[in-house]
């Protein structure tokens, strides 16, 4: 993990060289017990490096699909006539919360310095950790009211 460079000793693996936000926000939610889900489920989210299909075309940030796909796997369905109500209703607020603190939930909307520079990378990382604190408190909640 040292050639990562991480920039945030709450997400190690990313950083310069390391995992994406979506990755790196998946793993975190199962390394913290949050989600029960083997750790190879991260390969799912490789594919949403750079936003939802790569950056540009309003591509969603990283550590919101992330945490959607934990929300997903606590709150989703596998039924037609199951409900997705409550996924939903905390997706939204999710986001929600994500755009309040952070002004925006795409990549275009949420890189404000250049790039692949540690200024950015560094605010990534706080929106992986505030994403990750979310969804906990989030899935802490839902389950409190039973799954």
């Amino acid at each position: 993990m040292d050639a990562i460079d991480a920039v945030n000793p709450q997400v190690p693996y990313f950083g310069f060289h390391g995992l994406s936000c979506s990755e790196s926000t998946l793993r975190c939610l199962i390394e913290r017990g949050v989600v029960d889900l083997p750790l190879e489920t991260v390969k799912m989210m490789t594919g949403m490096h750079g936003g939802a299909f790569g950056h540009g075309r309003g591509a969603m940030c990283g550590a919101l699909t992330g945490g959607a796909a934990a929300l997903g796997w606590v709150l989703g369905r596998t039924e037609p006539d199951q409900s997705s109500k409550r996924l939903i209703d905390a997706q939204a607020k999710f986001v929600e919360a994500f755009e309040q603190k952070f002004g925006g939930v795409s990549c275009d909307d949420l890189l404000i310095y250049e790039e692949a520079s540690k200024e950015q990378l560094t605010r990534c990382a706080d929106q992986i950790v505030f994403a990750v604190d979310y969804i906990t408190k989030v899935i802490e909640e839902e389950r409190g009211k039973g799954i």
